[in-house]
């Protein structure tokens, strides 16, 4: 944080601070595509999503409070569309989902009923 305000005050930055800055950033990258394999991973097993999913209590109390909700939770199909590759591009550039893509996540689940 250090280094960010010394980038902001003008002042000449360590070398050696900026090296490390930008170690840790390489780590968080490696850190954030293991996390993306992991989801990956349960993405293609619609089971293991659904298990995973629908065994989390906050999850629950969701599906609880809103039918279309727990629409969405118990359809294998829906949940593998936001587990996607393409799904996690979009939240992982900071965008928000399509028009086209929450409709085709919406008519999985409808699907499903």
């Amino acid at each position: 944080m250090e280094v960010f305000q010394s980038f902001g005050r003008g002042e000449r930055v360590d070398p050696e601070a900026l090296h490390e800055m930008t170690q840790t950033a390489g780590h968080m990258d490696q850190d954030l595509m293991q996390v993306r394999g992991r989801v990956e991973d349960f993405a293609s097993d619609p089971e293991l999503l659904a298990k995973v999913i629908q065994g989390n209590s906050l999850i629950q109390q969701l599906a609880a409070m809103n039918p279309m909700a727990a629409q969405v939770i118990n359809s294998p199909e829906a949940l593998q569309k936001i587990f996607s590759p393409e799904m996690l591009d979009v939240l992982k550039e900071g965008r928000k989902p399509g028009e086209a893509m929450i409709e085709s996540i919406l008519g999985s689940s409808q699907a499903y009923e």
